[in-house]
């Protein structure tokens, strides 16, 4: 029969390898996004595209 301590030191062991997983398993998502929003260029989004889009429409219904 295993002594408490055994079975203590066992789950914590498998709770620090499933964080070492998911912590590798963010790191590479979150390295590939990076990767890909720095390489796609800037993007026209926001206030700048409504504004300008907004003054080119002046006086159209």
């Amino acid at each position: 029969m295993a002594k408490l301590n055994q079975i203590i030191a066992v789950e914590e062991g498998v709770k620090s390898k499933a964080h070492q997983d998911l912590t590798a398993a963010h790191h590479g998502l979150q390295k590939r996004y990076w990767t890909t929003v720095k390489f796609s260029g800037p993007s026209r989004s926001g206030a700048s595209t409504r504004s300008s889009t907004a003054s080119r429409n002046c006086g159209r219904p």
